[in-house]
């Protein structure tokens, strides 16, 4: 069993839309331990949650990610853009229409 916060954190990247092996590398990057497919697997099974579901990669879902990556998971715009395979000037863009949407909204 995994401790509860990383739980929490391997929970909300999984319903980001992210890939378990992409889990695994920003678990890494992110909070320094080695962590393998089949223990996120196994984590978010124990939580009732289906990994073969199949999550709509649509413009504000990703934003939405790249938001997250960025703001609560505090990776780099380089690490962003090696996980979510787009150029470093279309991840300033998806945070900066992100911020700008939420500032109209909020």
């Amino acid at each position: 069993s995994l401790p509860e916060d990383l739980e929490k954190d391997i929970i909300r990247l999984y319903e980001l839309g992210i890939r378990l092996s992409l889990i695994c590398q920003i678990i890494s990057r992110v909070k320094g331990l080695d962590i393998s497919y089949q223990k996120v697997a196994a984590c978010l099974r124990r939580n009732g949650i289906d990994t073969k579901r199949y999550i709509p990669q649509k413009n504000i879902h990703i934003r939405q990610k790249i938001w997250n990556l960025y703001n609560d998971f505090h990776l780099s715009i380089d690490d962003i853009s090696v996980i979510t395979q787009k150029s470093h000037q279309a991840v300033r863009k998806l945070l900066r229409d992100y911020k700008n949407t939420n500032e109209i909204t909020d």
